[in-house]
């Protein structure tokens, strides 16, 4: 008689097991990391998502895993040699440190965007040469997590459950040798059940998704409730939108109508300039004039505001820069996991801000003092018809590069300022600028002028702040600066210190305002709620344009009753309405806040207000579904006159 040795069955375990502790520990160190960001939402909520996490962390663990236990499947008896167990050790390690490397990345990402990475952070990293330019800054300046990685790795070496080799211990199931290899192929197929429910994440009708996360918590704690590998296979591969249908297309229409045309104003009789400036990480704290302190780090800024048309609850639609082209220059906002110019719809035809312009006469160009290809920037402004594209290429002294990202801000803006001085019809030109961009980088004779502040981005805010103030004391003095109209916003928002701007809601808080120099129309603070998807409606509106167009923002001159905020993170939505937060899973409401008297978000007052959830979740339903359908079906051109 001879028996199967249950060693390796016990071995596996064990593995599996210290898998998870490696994840856990992960989870930790992103916890301690930003500890400020999740602190605020009480020990119980914390210890609740480390819960949770384990979750995500088997279906994470049973995928990297699952190389090792197909290896149990082979019916020999040698699975204790040493050459054997040198293999499943060298397939395990590997796994784990590929798997600790996404989640001590996700430190440095989650900075930036707020969120965990996901498939689509693969499509960016092909988008220009910069990822590689600061790779060794970001390595640099997180030395601590090139230390936690070795440290961690050795530990991840050292602590391998192991079996001594030449091993003959064990508890052995006795059967006839003739049937030994059916046996252990029955005990693997044993294995099987709850091996594939690690992998589906439980019983469920479906695997489980991101979105499953913010099914049993607040929506600030999913990203410490997720893990970056579960996200990335979670996400892998999926740029088609599935195609919501809540309504059917009479209701949809009753519900939310995105083409839209106006009738220009008597007010309007002459075309004024444009210039559209998107200021790279201007978060609503950054500004004194908007922040409800008075203290910031852009004096230039707060003054211009003062003689500005101020909105003072502006939101970004998305986290990112390459989110926010789409949302700016075509009213197309971020509501899906991957980002509209990676994304499998990039080739839509649209119907944007620029085409519209240039029907109009107008000249139309972007600028940005990065590499032509960053982000596919380039590309979009060309699908959008911009005439004309700038890059760090074009500008003329390669000597003003910063040597990581592009061209600096203070030495760019007035590269961008001589090709208005060119123009001899009306213009519409857009800035986007670049210092205060990570590596924050400022040119040496600016060194010590600015405050430092506790965020390293805040010095390079001061100093894109100044390179402003250069730019308009000399537009000021050309022709064309008392026929012009100045649109100020942010791509997104970034790091903050207040609490207030580490919400949910907070992290999409941007500023947005119009200068129009000399004009009392364009002065005030208003307390209207935008978002960056009413930019192109807005422009369009005060340069007269009569052309029916898509869009799913409103002009900001419209009623109050069209003005809402909306964005998508971790497969939810956020919906803003007067002073109310309200979040939505994709099929049910999940959240709701009042603005007014909650400002932290701590108080879910979901269960409260049944009539105005009820008329919120249906515009937001068939927002989400219009959006979806166009996006499916290359349905971005208005009805009434398609493109030539």
């Amino acid at each position: 008689m001879r028996g199967v040795n249950l060693l390796q069955w016990k071995l596996f375990i064990k593995r599996l097991l210290f898998s998870l502790g490696i994840f856990s520990l992960c989870r930790l160190i992103f916890l301690l990391f930003f500890w400020t960001d999740f602190n605020n939402n009480g020990f119980g909520e914390i210890l609740k998502a480390f819960a949770l996490g384990t979750r995500f962390d088997v279906f994470a663990s049973f995928y990297l895993n699952i190389p090792l236990f197909f290896t149990l499947f082979i019916p020999f008896q040698f699975q204790q040699n040493k050459p054997f167990q040198f293999v499943q050790k060298l397939i395990f390690v590997l796994l784990h440190l590929f798997a600790l490397i996404l989640n001590l990345s996700d430190i440095v990402f989650y900075k930036f965007s707020g969120r965990r990475i996901a498939y689509d952070f693969i499509s960016f990293l092909k988008m220009g040469d910069e990822t590689s330019k600061v790779a060794f800054d970001f390595i640099f300046q997180n030395w601590i997590l090139l230390l936690l990685f070795i440290l961690i790795s050795f530990l991840v070496i050292k602590l391998y459950p192991k079996v001594s080799v030449g091993s003959k211990s064990g508890r052995r199931l006795r059967y006839k040798r003739k049937n030994q290899y059916l046996v252990q192929l029955g005990i693997a197929a044993l294995i099987l059940l709850p091996f594939g429910l690690g992998i589906r994440g439980g019983w469920q009708y479906k695997p489980i998704k991101i979105i499953n996360a913010g099914q049993w918590t607040n929506q600030e704690m999913i990203p410490l409730v997720l893990n970056n590998p579960f996200c990335l296979l979670a996400t892998w591969k999926k740029t088609e939108l599935q195609g919501k249908e809540y309504y059917s297309d009479k209701e949809l229409r009753s519900l939310v109508q995105h083409e839209k045309q106006f009738i220009k104003s008597d007010s309007i009789t002459s075309q004024p300039n444009v210039v559209l400036l998107i200021l790279e990480s201007f978060t609503h704290e950054y500004i004194g004039h908007i922040n409800n302190t008075g203290k910031g780090y852009t004096p230039f800024l707060d003054s211009l505001f003062q003689e500005s048309l101020v909105f003072t609850d502006a939101f970004a639609n998305g986290t990112r820069s390459i989110e926010s082209l789409p949302s700016i220059l075509a009213s197309v906002p971020a509501l899906s996991t991957e980002a509209y110019i990676t994304s499998f719809y990039g080739g839509n035809k649209l119907k944007a801000l620029p085409h519209l312009m240039n029907e109009m006469g107008y000249s139309t160009a972007f600028f940005h003092g990065g590499a032509t290809g960053t982000m596919g920037f380039d590309g979009f402004c060309t699908v959008t018809g911009m005439q004309a594209y700038y890059g760090k290429e074009d500008y003329p002294n390669p000597a003003h590069d910063d040597g990581k990202w592009g061209i600096y801000d203070d030495k760019f803006f007035p590269f961008f300022l001589s090709h208005l001085n060119k123009e001899e019809k009306p213009f519409f030109y857009t800035l986007f600028s670049l210092s205060s961009h990570h590596p924050y980088r400022i040119p040496k004779e600016f060194k010590g002028r600015f405050p430092k502040g506790k965020l390293k981005i805040h010095e390079s805010i001061g100093y894109t702040d100044e390179a402003l103030r250069k730019f308009f004391k000399e537009a000021e003095k050309q022709d064309w600066y008392q026929n012009t109209v100045f649109v100020m916003t942010a791509d997104h928002s970034f790091r903050s210190v207040s609490d207030y701007y580490k919400t949910t809601l907070g992290k999409y808080r941007i500023p947005l305002a119009i200068f129009k120099p000399g004009d009392q129309n364009f002065k005030g603070d208003s307390e209207r709620i935008v978002q960056q998807v009413d930019i192109m409606p807005t422009i369009l509106d005060m340069v007269g344009c009569e052309q029916p167009f898509i869009a799913f923002g409103n002009s900001v001159f419209e009623s109050e009753k069209t003005a809402f905020a909306i964005n998508y993170m971790n497969e939810s939505y956020q919906y803003v309405k007067k002073d109310r937060l309200y979040q939505f899973d994709g099929s049910k409401m999940i959240g709701l806040y009042n603005l007014s008297e909650d400002s932290l978000l701590q108080h879910n007052i979901l269960n409260k207000e049944e009539l105005t959830i009820q008329k919120s979740t249906d515009t937001l339903k068939a927002i989400i579904q219009d959006y979806e359908s166009r996006l499916i079906n290359n349905n971005l051109l208005p009805v009434s006159k398609s493109d030539d």
